[in-house]
């Protein structure tokens, strides 16, 4: 059976149905993001164990709902890989993530899952916005270098 995130409206006659949904198969765990507005769920889904034997740590794959149903599924990622770390702005109308096998690879999305801005690659998981959301740190820790770069919008 298929694990699965549904938004729920919380108005008095509104609660008997769903305004967004979605299924995931492999699915261990999942960590869920709201943004600033609460119009948008960024879900990380992660499972324990790669099917494709590409990587020990298992697999995961993020995912984007809204509160409209205009968007229901994958964000476009252009590498394959884990998914290290992903970030909504402080304004709640962008989101950055960092993903890949190494080097990682870190994009800025809007709101509709369209790219804004490509970060470039590096020895990343580790991804911070500054309160006004004009600079964004991207950080590599754990067992990684620990690079750090700031960079201005």
């Amino acid at each position: 059976m298929p694990a699965s995130v549904q938004i729920y409206a919380c108005g008095k006659d509104l609660q008997s149905k769903a305004v967004a949904r979605r299924s995931f198969f492999r699915c261990s765990t999942v960590q869920l993001s709201w943004n600033s507005g609460s119009t948008g769920l960024l879900v990380v889904v992660q499972s324990d164990v790669d099917k494709t034997n590409q990587s020990y740590y298992g697999e995961s794959k993020l995912n984007y709902l809204t509160i409209d149903g205009t968007h229901e599924g994958l964000v476009p990622l252009r590498k394959d890989g884990p998914i290290h770390d992903v970030q909504w702005s402080y304004s709640g109308k962008e989101f950055a993530v960092v993903y890949g096998f190494m080097p990682a690879m870190a994009t800025v999305f809007d709101k509709k899952c369209n790219p804004l801005l490509e970060l470039g690659t590096g020895p990343y998981n580790t991804i911070k916005w500054n309160p006004l959301g004009n600079f964004i740190c991207l950080a590599g820790f754990g067992n990684l270098p620990g690079d750090m770069v700031c960079i201005s919008r």
